[in-house]
């Protein structure tokens, strides 16, 4: 079904009026779509899908959800985190999808030469992290599994950039931290591994779709061929590793072979999926442990946010 409503949307099928008069509307107000630098979305041409949006470019979860909030992007991806930060006040779009990741995409680095060996000696020491992230949440959990509290270390909010010249500046004593910047640590750097996500973070990454673009039926089309076209390219970049890792780099003036080892570092590619009640449940005990540690400021209920038939 979804497979049928991609190629309606190319143009693949044009003996469908409504279908050929929805492209056409379509085409004519665009489908907005947030995106970082490296996603998947960047990789639509080599693996052979097209679509004709326009796509609105930002760096991090928090402002993507700040753009669908005001409604400046009809579909967006991110963690679980960043929409509990924005509740109990936001509720201007719905999480319709889930990227399944494997859980051990976060790392706890440490300098080569660090002192630091496990997860008790962070007390004390300046920690750089990204605030309401995931890397916030793994903090969050790691301090609490160790039976320590926010004001037992220093816990410093930075841009990925910015963390990045901390660490290498000698400025930071562990780094909760993700995506290439693990392999630009750890390759130019020499940094060392304390310990990964596993066991602390779900995997889950939703797609977000703004409240006008549900209601809409042309937009509700051209989101689930979008998230088609996500799907196709999973399947490209698992048969095409090498591509995907030499098109990444020249688009982020990053090596390939950092690609690579996140490629081999993950195991395996993520799974874009239709939301279940796991998937409440999976946000539902993130919003908890962050209204536990003070994160923020009262409890919310994270069901609302939720369409678990958008993709029936």
């Amino acid at each position: 079904m979804r497979r049928r409503e991609f190629n309606l949307l190319l143009g693949l099928a044009a003996a469908s009026p409504w279908l050929s008069s929805a492209t056409g509307a379509l085409a004519a107000s665009s489908l907005r779509v947030g995106r970082y630098k490296g996603d998947l979305s960047y990789s639509f041409e080599a693996a052979g899908v097209s679509l004709p949006y326009p796509v609105s470019y930002y760096v991090g979860g928090a402002p993507i959800t700040e753009a669908l909030a005001s409604q400046q992007l009809d579909l967006a991806g991110m963690s679980e985190i960043p929409p509990v930060f924005a509740l109990p006040s936001n509720t201007t779009y719905k999480l319709v999808g889930v990227m399944k990741m494997p859980p051990a995409t976060q790392v706890i680095l440490v300098p080569e030469k660090s002192s630091l060996e496990q997860l008790a000696d962070l007390r004390g020491k300046r920690i750089g992290y990204v605030r309401a992230t995931t890397s916030h949440f793994f903090l969050l959990q790691v301090l609490k599994e160790q039976g320590l509290s926010w004001q037992d270390v220093q816990a410093i909010n930075l841009t990925t950039q910015d963390g990045l010249s901390a660490f290498q500046s000698g400025e930071l004593d562990a780094w909760f931290i993700y995506g290439v910047f693990v392999q630009f640590a750890k390759f130019r750097l020499g940094a060392r591994l304390l310990k990964d996500s596993a066991g602390y973070l779900s995997g889950n990454y939703p797609y977000g779709v703004t409240n006008a673009a549900w209601a809409d039926p042309v937009r509700r089309q051209a989101v689930r061929a979008y998230l088609d076209a996500m799907r196709e390219t999973l399947a490209w970049v698992g048969a095409n590793p090498q591509q995907w890792a030499e098109l990444n780099g020249k688009l982020t003036n990053v090596p390939a072979a950092y690609y690579l080892d996140q490629l081999d570092e993950q195991g395996q590619l993520g799974r874009l999926q239709r939301p279940d009640h796991t998937s409440i449940q999976s946000q539902q005990q993130v919003a908890d442990a962050l209204f536990a540690a003070g994160a923020i400021p009262r409890q919310v209920d994270v069901s609302p946010l939720w369409d678990l038939d958008f993709l029936a």
